[in-house]
């Protein structure tokens, strides 16, 4: 339990639980469930805690301790009872259907600030040459406009000495847009207030 304890901490997996843990193939592998908890539907506004049914998802994060790690995510889909509507349960450290974390990402977009190969990159991570391209494509760091869809995500990346930072995403079309070196309310409304399309957002969804 202890070893258990000390792998959660160093994971940083926020509101998360760790039920098992083990190597295989020197990889090590991380079984991590969300404790149930009151979720707001996202058609009608009602909370529930009904449980529809669980989805298991293998998702790929950083090295722990030299060796390649997977987290075998246990996930909840809620059933509201007021109009139906199914959703899957909120996390801090997976952007929506991504297969990676959200520092996973920003470490393998960071690596390419250095004078490294895409496959030097993809082999220290333990992804594949076009999981790590694709990723660095999806970044549009002249990024224009803003998507109908906002999708604001924080997670624990200690970027320049902060704590948290934000990825934003286009939750309609499934794309990373930005990472966001902090959470700080100040900036982030800076950074919006750059762009001349706010009008064009219709929702947005923050964890």
């Amino acid at each position: 339990m202890l070893c258990e304890n000390n792998t959660l901490n160093l994971l940083e997996l926020e509101g998360a639980e760790i039920k098992n843990v083990w190597n295989e193939a020197g990889m090590k592998h991380i079984s991590v469930e969300i404790p149930k908890k009151l979720h707001c539907c996202p058609k009608c506004g009602e909370m529930t805690d009904a449980v529809h049914d669980y989805r298991h998802q293998k998702v790929r994060d950083i090295s722990i301790y030299g060796k390649l790690t997977i987290i075998h995510l246990r996930k909840r889909r809620y059933r509201c009872n007021s109009c139906g509507k199914r959703f899957a349960e909120t996390n801090t450290f997976v952007p929506r259907y991504h297969q990676v974390t959200s520092r996973l990402v920003a470490h393998l977009i960071s690596d390419f600030g250095k004078v490294r190969s895409a496959s030097d990159i993809a082999k220290d991570h333990g992804v594949s040459i076009s999981t790590t391209l694709r990723y660095f494509d999806l970044v549009n760091y002249s990024l224009k406009s803003l998507p109908e869809v906002l999708s604001i995500d924080e997670f624990k990346g200690n970027a320049g000495g902060e704590k948290f930072q934000c990825i934003i995403t286009d939750a309609k079309h499934k794309k990373v847009l930005d990472i966001l070196p902090n959470r700080k309310s100040a900036d982030l409304i800076r950074y919006f207030r750059d762009f001349s399309t706010r009008s064009s957002v219709k929702v947005v969804v923050m964890i």
